[in-house]
């Protein structure tokens, strides 16, 4: 459905605790200048906002979002 969405695992730090996360981009448009952070509620997870994901990284940001 989003051929153009790639990703990155990542890990962040927080706190005392390590977060596993995910950093998505559109692979026309790496390198963007600006990034959108996206948090879930709780019972949803990032496939619930895959259609959000993916307009934020054609609009040409980065977004990084929770696992």
């Amino acid at each position: 459905k989003y051929p153009q969405l790639k990703y990155v695992s990542i890990k962040v730090k927080s706190g005392i605790s390590v977060l596993n996360c995910s950093m998505y981009y559109h692979s026309e448009l790496r390198k963007a200048d600006e990034l959108v952070i996206i948090v879930h509620g709780y019972g949803n997870t990032h496939v619930d906002y895959m259609d959000e994901i993916y307009y934020f990284c054609r609009m040409g940001y980065d977004v990084l979002e929770r696992v």
